[in-house]
Parts: C-alpha cells; sequence; structure tokens
C-alpha cells in the first residue's frame, strides 16, 4: 500500500491514520515520510510525525519536526509552543526539559539571525519562571525587532506577580535607561521604586538606612512628576507612617511587648505594605491624615486598616 501512494494528501493522511488505530506506528511514519518526498514537501506532515514520535516516545525527533516546521513558516510558533507545552509538562524525570533547552540553546546560538529561537526561548523562560534568562532573551528580541521595551516590560510584571522582585528591578533600570523618548520611561521609573519597595519590606530586616534613602528617593519623584495617582505615591504614604518607623528600630520589644507580640505586629505591618503599595491613593492619604488628627502616632492602626 506504501509503495502505491499517490501525490495526494487526504490519501495519505488516511493510510497513516489505518496504521495508527492499529497501533502500527512504524508504518505509519514510513507512510508520512513517503508522503513528504512525493508531495515535494509542500505538505510537510510535521505535526502528524511529532505525535507519532510523542507515542513512541522520541522526543528528540518530535524536536526536530518541530524546528523543521519552523524553518518552513514561523506562524506555527505558537501552535509548536502549545504542543510542547503539554509534552514539557508531561516530563516526571525532567529529561525532556533538559533535551529541550540544550537543543534550543544550541540552535539559538548557531542561528542568531532566527528569531523565532530566541522568542521560544523567552516563552520557555518565562513558563520555567526562570526570570533572569527571560530577561536576557527580552532584551535581545527588544533591540532585533524594535519593540520599545514592551516585552521587557511585560516581563518586569510577570516577575512581581511571582514574587521575583530583583528581575523585575532589573528589567524596569533597563527600561529606564532607555531614556525619556521611549514609552515606558515615566511609568518604569516609578514602577521601579514601588518594586523596591515591595522587595524592601518583605525583608525580615530591612536596613534603615536603605529604608530613609528609598523614602528620599520617592519624595524626589513626586516632585517630578504631575501624576498623584502613581504606585510611587501610595508607596511613600506608607513609607512616611509612624509605624513604619517603629520597624526601623526593631520588629521586636516595641514598647516593652513580648517578642511574641513584635512578630504580630512584623506579619501585620508587612501585610499593611503590601495593601498600601496596591489600593487607592486618595483613600490611604484620607486615612493617613485622620490618624493624623485623631494622634495615633506610634500606636495607632495603619492607613490601610
Amino acid at each position: 500500500a506504501i509503495r502505491k501512494l499517490e501525490p495526494n494528501q487526504q490519501q495519505i493522511s488516511d493510510l497513516a491514520n489505518a496504521f495508527i488505530i492499529r497501533n502500527e506506528n512504524e508504518y505509519a511514519e514510513k507512510v508520512y515520510l513517503k508522503g513528504r518526498q512525493i508531495l515535494n514537501n509542500s505538505y510537510p506532515f510535521g505535526f502528524e510525525l511529532a505525535m507519532i514520535y510523542e507515542r513512541t516516545g522520541e522526543f528528540k525527533k518530535v524536536l526536530e519536526e518541530f524546528f523543521n516546521l519552523l524553518e518552513l513558516n514561523k506562524s506555527y510558533l505558537s501552535a509548536i509552543e502549545d504542543r510542547l507545552q503539554f509534552d514539557l509538562g508531561n516530563d516526571p524525570d525532567n529529561s525532556k526539559n533538559e533535551l529541550f533547552r540544550k537543543y534550543l540553546l544550541e540552535k539559538s546560538q548557531k542561528e542568531p539571525d532566527k528569531t523565532y529561537y530566541s522568542e521560544m526561548l523567552w516563552w520557555y523562560s518565562v513558563q520555567q519562571k526562570d526570570f533572569e534568562l527571560a530577561l536576557i532573551q527580552a532584551r535581545s528580541l527588544d533591540r532585533r525587532l524594535g519593540e520599545d521595551g514592551g516585552r521587557v516590560f511585560q516581563l518586569a510584571k510577570m516577575a512581581i506577580s511571582n514574587q521575583e522582585y530583583t528581575a523585575a528591578i532589573e528589567a524596569y533600570k533597563s527600561l529606564v535607561s532607555k531614556g525619556k523618548e521611549f514609552p515606558y520611561y515615566y511609568e518604569s521609573r516609578t514602577e521601579l521604586l514601588n518594586t523596591r519597595f515591595l522587595q524592601m519590606v518583605l525583608h525580615p530586616n530591612p536596613p534603615q538606612k536603605e529604608l530613609t534613602g528609598l523614602e528620599k528617593e520617592f519624595k524626589a519623584e513626586l516632585e517630578t512628576t504631575d501624576n498623584h495617582e502613581t504606585g510611587a505615591t501610595r508607596s511613600l504614604v506608607c513609607c512616611e507612617q509612624p509605624w513604619l518607623a517603629q520597624r526601623r528600630v526593631g520588629w521586636t520589644g516595641l514598647r516593652g511587648r513580648s517578642a511574641e507580640a513584635g512578630a504580630t505586629r512584623r506579619a501585620q505591618s508587612l501585610s499593611c505594605c503590601v495593601r498600601c503599595a496596591n489600593q487607592g491613593y486618595e483613600s490611604v492619604l484620607r486615612a493617613s491624615k485622620q490618624a493624623a488628627l485623631n494622634g495615633r502616632l506610634g500606636s495607632g492602626p495603619s492607613p490601610c486598616r
């Protein structure tokens, strides 16, 4: 039957499927390879062959088919990533992931002009939450594709959502370094400070010098912008509260309280800081003013309560 194949895509698919139903994967593979040949590669049967290799556990051949498809048409990238997400997620011994990472790095280094390898490496890095590698790829793609920082800004947001503040800070610094003419410059300046704030309040015992320095940077930032509804404003309101000043002299033993009470206060303060960094400025400011009027300096509730 294979020898009698004609250059007809439907006939080739029907015969291969007949073998697959009988679990005769070797013959199905031969059908598709023969079909590719007699159709002069006009339809490569790449996804079909990859499916057979997935069934037979030949992941290297799966990758070869996928990358051959990319060579033919970059528009296959999204569909390939969907398939790979399933394959790589079903990898108990991590062998597929190791092979894929190695294969992809080799491809991107040997053929740097083919941006789809870098795009796939960026995608894979994000999937693995490897934000350091993702940032390298994002910067590279940003330069080569003229994205004006959009991908880097997107990565910073994803890093923050995963509490990877160091990566987010590096991403925002990269955007700020581009200068005022770039569209993400001003927002990145504000978000850089806000991310540093979040990183600091989650630190077990942030140094007083760093807290004071960051507060000064917030104030300087507010003096250079007309937008008072920013994350920098919300974080500054939080930074200026007396309860945060208490943190600067230590978390425990506040006013003679026990270590347990101090730890409870610390947990409440951490929670408050994060909420303050994400809620509306006006409500925070009103609460802050009211607390001051009530004379609750030092012991009263923080503005986000």
